[in-house]
């Protein structure tokens, strides 16, 4: 995308953040929690138990969707016009390649 000194500055700054995020939330992308998995074990399921489990990481996924977009917002407003619809390119160019065969 031919980004500029500052706007590399920035990009890492906000990736920085980014990864800050998850690990402060303990995202590990999409996966079962390992509440659930250890209520598997068990002789019956606790339906409480698992809703809550999976309750609590949707939650920590909105925050994190929110977060996100504040980031998306910050690196949006240094790129130039050209650089945006490279962006856009870039990104539906890496969802093609990684798109799942049911989609």
């Amino acid at each position: 995308m031919d980004l500029n000194d500052s706007q590399k500055k920035e990009l890492y700054r906000i990736k920085d953040e980014i990864l800050s995020k998850r690990k402060e939330l303990k995202l590990q992308g999409p996966r079962i929690p390992a509440e659930v998995l250890t209520e598997f074990r068990q002789p019956t399921l606790d339906e409480k138990k698992i809703n809550k489990s999976f309750e609590l990481e949707m939650n920590k996924m909105i925050e994190m969707r929110t977060f996100m977009t504040k980031k998306a917002v910050e690196f949006h407003s240094i790129l130039t016009p050209e650089q945006r619809n490279q962006l856009v390119d870039l990104i539906t160019e890496f969802q093609q390649k990684h798109r799942h065969h049911d989609d």
